[in-house]
Parts: C-alpha cells; structure tokens; sequence
C-alpha cells in the first residue's frame, strides 16, 4: 500500500513547488551558480520519496536507487536517453553536465531518515 504521506507532507510540496519555480522562473530570470544548484538540491530530496512512493517495495533501496540515477542523468551516458526522449515528446527536456552537482548526494541521509 502507499504512503500518501511521502508526496503530501510538506518537505516534498514545498521542494516541489520550489523546483517548479527554479526551472520555470528563477534559473530564466537570475541565472547564476545558485539556480542552477537548487534544482538539484530539492531534486535530490524530492526523488527518493516519489521512488519510494511509486515503488513501495523500493523504499530500504530508494535513497541508493535516487543517488544512482541522479548521477546517471548528470553523466554524458543519459545522452542517448535524452535525445530519444526529446524526438518523441511534446516538451523537450535537457540538464547541462556538471560534475559539482554530484556534491548533492551528500544530502541523501535527509530523506533516508
């Protein structure tokens, strides 16, 4: 069974709504160092839940399983994963690789507790 208290507790809507914000508005209007890192920082918090929320059984791996694939998506490997994404889908998606972003799996215990 789910836990609808993983994706309507405020720790995840205010992340959500912050991440909404930074990639709509903020990065567009104040592009510098630190809109580019909010996003991954409430990225990082906000992917284990979802994880664990769509994948119950998930939820012990969920923290490994978000820092697995959030290092995927900023590596030049999730290229091919992009482009093929980006030729079938209404709205396109990019990430600009950076390997300081990685620091933000430092964060992972947050949601893990």
């Amino acid at each position: 069974m789910r836990n609808k208290n993983l994706i309507f507790n405020p720790v995840f809507l205010i992340c959500l709504v912050i991440l909404f914000l930074n990639d709509h508005f903020f990065k567009f209007y104040y592009t510098n160092w630190f809109t580019g890192k909010l996003s991954d920082i409430v990225g990082i918090i906000l992917l284990p839940m979802l994880l664990t929320y769509v994948f119950p059984g998930l939820k012990h791996k969920s923290v490994w399983a978000a820092g697995v694939l959030f290092a995927f998506w900023k590596s030049p490997f999730s290229e091919a994963f992009i482009n093929a994404y980006n030729h079938i889908a209404p709205i396109g998606i990019h990430r600009v690789v950076d390997y300081t972003d990685l620091l933000v799996l430092m964060l992972l215990p947050g949601p893990y507790f």
